[in-house]
């Protein structure tokens, strides 16, 4: 079809658009509107307040709904639905139930993950220099030595060091090792240059020991 003989077709659509939006226009004044006195009620201003707070996508205002009482909360207490350290509600579908009660208990795994790569990403701000990796100590959960991926090959071929699968992550790239035995720790301060040790900070600590106390599905 040419271009000028849709010109018509154009038009027509633009006339019934601009007709339409000149109708809404009309009834939200109408219902918007001051109006007379008699119409100055409460229940008439919950009505326009709820219908502005639906045209403007946004929840109504108080005034709509100035009956209802929010259900009181003690000064400092935490809100569940609201502080990420507390678990999700339970799902009443069974199966989405056991999918948030063990995402829940590796919730300590997976943020100690997220610290970590944070930490690696200062350590090693460029993601074409030498790689490093971190080895978890045996003997304290808490602590990780930084050493050069060839260094780290070394002692995974020798022995004192193997993968730590419980904070691995293939989708995210991440890979994490732990000593075989505390005594593996000191034979690695001898041969391996170990650049720095890592310790997860006491606000850190404090966090996950207050998720691990929460548990999945119980007040």
């Amino acid at each position: 079809m040419r271009p000028w003989k849709r010109r018509p077709q154009c038009l027509a659509c633009v006339a019934v658009l601009c007709a339409l939006a000149a109708n809404a226009w009309c009834f939200l004044h109408h219902m918007l509107g001051p109006g007379p006195e008699s119409d100055r009620g409460e229940a008439v201003q919950a009505r326009r307040a709820l219908l502005a707070s639906l045209v403007a996508g946004f929840p109504a205002p108080a005034v709509a709904f100035r009956n209802s009482k929010p259900k009181a909360i003690k000064a400092g207490e935490a809100m569940p639905d609201l502080d990420p350290d507390y678990p999700p509600a339970p799902s009443d579908d069974p199966w989405i139930r056991g999918l948030q009660a063990k995402s829940w208990e590796r919730e300590p795994i997976t943020r100690t993950r997220f610290y970590l790569m944070d930490e690696m990403t200062k350590i090693q701000p460029n993601p074409f220099g030498e790689k490093k990796d971190m080895i978890r100590w045996n003997e304290d959960p808490v602590k990780w030595d930084v050493v050069s991926a060839q260094d780290r090959r070394t002692a995974e071929n020798l022995g004192p060091t193997l993968g730590y699968p419980d904070l691995t992550s293939d989708a995210m790239g991440w890979q994490s090792y732990i000593y075989t035995a505390a005594e593996d720790r000191d034979w690695a301060a001898k041969n391996l240059n170990i650049t720095q040790t890592i310790e997860l900070d006491k606000p850190f600590q404090e966090q996950l020991k207050l998720i691990r106390s929460r548990k999945f599905g119980v007040d």
